[in-house]
């Protein structure tokens, strides 16, 4: 912790939500912000890390689902040699 040093920071609260219970900002020292655009930059900063985390999701389901479908698509290939193999002997 640093001693002497003076920051100015923003607790939100709020009750709705199930999740959080307070988000906390911390200003730098060489601004001077109006409370809208407090809340603008706050807005924007939490929709950014929302796209992220999207985006993020997509990239797991795809790298998830294509495994998948090439080892069920393994298997229907598989099962139609077999069955051609056995009607041909």
């Amino acid at each position: 912790m640093l001693k002497g040093a003076q920051k100015k920071m923003i607790v939100v609260k709020t009750q709705d939500s199930r999740v959080f219970e307070e988000a906390y900002f911390v200003m730098r020292t060489d601004t001077s912000a109006s409370g809208e655009d407090m809340v603008s930059e706050a807005n924007r900063i939490i929709e950014r890390c929302c796209e992220k985390r999207r985006d993020r999701r997509r990239k797991t389901d795809a790298a998830v689902m294509i495994p998948i479908c090439a080892f069920m698509g393994g298997g229907v290939i598989g099962s139609v040699i077999t069955a051609l193999v056995m009607l041909v002997a």
